[in-house]
């Protein structure tokens, strides 16, 4: 009840909600009560909030208390720890619809411990994030899940007969850095689902199209991707032909079959980290393609080190262009040997 009056707070609020506050409250109760104690869409001075939901609350009542915790939109930077709601508050699930955005001035988000979302929401219409982390979820599977109906693509291949004739602004017109970790159920980025009263082979070819044109343009700033420990057997199609990004990160993603073919759309491409991916059996060819790539690593990834290693090493011929390569303890420059570090 303290908050209640305080709407001149500056700077950063951290909320730490008890885990049995809520026990015999009427679902009508706590929503009033929440929404009226913080009222939190009162104090349009503070800069960031950082929330964290007790660990023994339920579902029902996790989002009761998260969909009362609305902020104001002038909010810049917002985190979210321990939710267990299995759908994201309204508020939140506003960020990726237009004309109305809950949250516009967001600039970076962190969202941790979610222990029973499957999906969470879009956020590609956040004019101002820049950071984005996601991590330690799970269950979770896919950051977004849409349904179209068939004919109300938003920027598809033009070459398809279900295009339009302009694609929109970019998604994640702002976003520099993203990182999806500890998410050992994650198959994709998004899962899209096609709607439509035609045959289910028309379907599947309309769901295909979906899904391989709803980032026709997206991520025109990502400068650094990072996929540590998530289920991923394969680099989402949605991460491919991004101009800016010169950092990638695979670490520790055990699942992994590949370093995708369309590795050299990636052409500002400077820094390459592969750690501990222990299902990964080569490099596509394509990495011969990336002349600004100038730092490679492969660390605990035995088959890999073995086809990389130089001279004889099969993919060697692949990535000799590099100027900086990691292979285990050794490490390679350009047109010299091998320096062997020992930890002692």
């Amino acid at each position: 009840d303290e908050l209640k009056c305080l709407n001149n707070l500056k700077g950063g609020l951290e909320l730490v909600l008890r885990s049995d506050f809520e026990y015999g409250w009427a679902d009508d109760k706590l929503r009033s009560y929440v929404t009226g104690a913080a009222s939190l869409q009162g104090k349009g001075k503070l800069v960031s909030l950082e929330i964290y939901l007790g660990h023994r609350q339920s579902k029902e009542k996790s989002k009761i208390v998260l969909e009362g915790l609305q902020p104001h939109s002038n909010l810049r930077q917002l985190k979210i720890r321990g939710y267990k709601g299995e759908r994201l508050p309204s508020w939140m699930m506003s960020w990726g619809r237009l004309p109305y955005n809950s949250l516009p001035n967001l600039v970076e988000i962190t969202l941790s411990g979610f222990q029973n979302c499957r999906y969470l929401s879009s956020f590609g219409r956040l004019p101002h994030l820049k950071v984005f982390t996601i991590f330690n979820m799970e269950q979770l599977e896919y950051v977004e899940n849409t349904s179209t109906a068939a004919g109300s693509l938003s920027h598809p291949s033009l070459s398809h007969p279900l295009a339009t004739a302009s694609p929109p602004n970019p998604l994640f017109p702002s976003l520099e850095y993203l990182a999806l970790e500890l998410m050992p159920k994650l198959k994709g980025w998004r899962k899209m689902m096609c709607t439509s009263s035609t045959s289910s082979s028309s379907s599947e070819e309309e769901s295909q199209v979906l899904q391989s044109c709803c980032y026709y343009s997206a991520f025109p700033r990502l400068k650094e991707l990072v996929f540590s420990a998530v289920g991923l057997e394969f680099v989402p199609e949605e991460f491919r032909d991004l101009p800016a990004l010169e950092s990638l990160c695979l670490d520790f993603c055990s699942q992994l079959t590949e370093v995708p073919e369309w590795i050299d759309t990636l052409t500002s491409l400077k820094k390459l980290e592969i750690e501990s991916c222990y299902t990964l059996k080569s490099l596509p060819k394509q990495m011969a393609n990336l002349s600004n790539l100038d730092y490679l690593e492969i660390l605990d990834c035995p088959i890999l080190k073995e086809r990389c290693e130089k001279p004889t090493g099969e993919d060697w011929r692949l990535i000799q262009h590099v100027p900086r390569v990691r292979i285990g303890r050794n490490e390679y420059q350009a047109s010299s040997s091998p320096t062997t570090t020992l930890c002692l």
